[in-house]
């Protein structure tokens, strides 16, 4: 589900930017196989996520979705990841008294008082 939210986020946001054509790279073989149609949506979310990408990619002139295998793809798995788990600075897990826990930018939480400067 995450998948085409953020397909959806990039769909927009390259229509706001007025891009007529566009190339999806995604790691994400279910969405890209199911975006091309030769994988069916069975699951009803999923459905309507799909028709929703579906309908934003009617508004460009050409498009293509291609699956980019993960491990060729480490860096934007890793920006993934990041997002998912909270950015630098945010709060990511439930801290003690007086402290909270933050991602540190190597991907460490420490508590903090512990936070690099």
């Amino acid at each position: 589900m995450a998948e085409y939210k953020a397909l959806i986020r990039g769909l927009q946001e390259a229509r706001r930017r007025g891009w007529e054509r566009i190339l999806v790279l995604t790691d994400s073989q279910l969405v890209a196989r199911q975006v091309e149609g030769t994988y069916k949506v069975r699951d009803e979310e999923l459905k309507r996520l799909h028709e929703e990408v579906k309908g934003l990619l009617e508004g460009f002139t050409s498009w293509e979705v291609k699956h980019i295998p993960r491990d060729l793809n480490r860096e934007a798995d890793r920006m993934a990841k990041e997002a998912a788990g909270g950015a630098a600075g945010q709060v990511v897990a439930g801290p003690k008294r007086g402290q909270r826990k933050v991602r540190a930018p190597e991907g460490r939480t420490v508590a903090n008082g512990d936070c690099p400067q």
